[in-house]
């Protein structure tokens, strides 16, 4: 087996610290927030004073936002490239893992079926045996009455014989003898008390057991199983996009349209 080479990803990063906003951008910034902190719009000059702070501003952000983008794109370039790297690698692993899960779920519902095979049989052993012992137990009851009735003819024969003759009768407190167990019974013993067969399973692992739902027919489905939601990119996309002022309101059933006005700055 060869000696695999490492994994190494070379990148190329800017030094640090990064400069995202000079001092100067920071103190104009502060100089225009004082401004607008005393800024009153009630006049056409006031207004146009105040557009063009905005126009300044719109500016500021989009020089701000495309240095953020500047400093940021090397350290993103660089995060792909590890992504990129580790790409391989990682479905490497993932198919190894899904090959070994396959393997441990197979031998799991295999061992699982051998198991419950075996529990089968035993039940099916268990029920063999006392249908057995109820068929012996019934002809070892017809065994004991057929001898009790021979001995109460011999008994009456007697008495009818030598009717001056006292019979003596079995003293009740003679304990009867011991009753032994039949072979049956002790297997049907041995059976019940038989640990019942489980699957082994392998050290450092379970098997997460989850319940999977499947929809086969939403048209089927109860009203609190189904989720209606509304298509609002198509709503703007048929009666939104493309409207301008001075067209008459759109309308839909179940959609509510109104006219929002925001300043725009045009960048003069």
């Amino acid at each position: 087996m060869t000696t695999a080479a490492p994994l190494e990803v070379v990148l190329t990063l800017p030094p640090a610290p990064l400069t995202l906003a000079t001092s100067g951008f920071l103190q104009t910034l502060a100089t225009v927030e004082q401004d607008i902190a005393a800024l009153t719009v009630s006049t056409p000059e006031q207004a146009q004073q105040a557009a063009n702070i905005q126009s300044r501003l719109t500016t500021a952000g989009a020089t701000l936002e495309k240095q953020r983008k500047a400093l940021k794109q090397p350290f993103i370039d660089a995060g792909k490239a590890i992504d990129n790297a580790a790409a391989e690698p990682a479905a490497r692993i993932e198919a190894a893992k899904g090959t070994v899960k396959r393997l441990l779920t197979n031998y799991d519902n295999e061992v699982r079926r051998k198991a419950e095979e075996a529990e089968r049989a035993r039940q099916a052993e268990l029920r063999r045996l006392e249908e057995i012992a109820r068929v012996e137990r019934e002809a070892a009851e017809r065994e004991a009455k057929r001898i009790a009735d021979e001995l109460a003819e011999k008994t009456e024969a007697a008495q009818a014989a030598m009717p001056d003759v006292e019979i003596m009768e079995m003293d009740d407190d003679t304990p009867p003898p011991p009753v032994q167990k039949t072979e049956t019974e002790k297997a049907i013993e041995a059976i019940q008390h038989a640990p019942v067969v489980a699957a082994p399973r392998p050290v450092g692992i379970t098997y997460r057991t989850t319940l999977v739902a499947t929809v086969v027919d939403v048209n089927k489905l109860p009203d609190v199983f189904v989720e209606r939601t509304p298509k609002l990119a198509a709503i703007k996309s048929t009666f939104c996009s493309g409207w301008s002022e001075g067209k008459p309101m759109p309308v839909c059933a179940g959609v509510e349209f109104k006219v929002e006005r925001t300043p725009v700055s045009t960048g003069r």
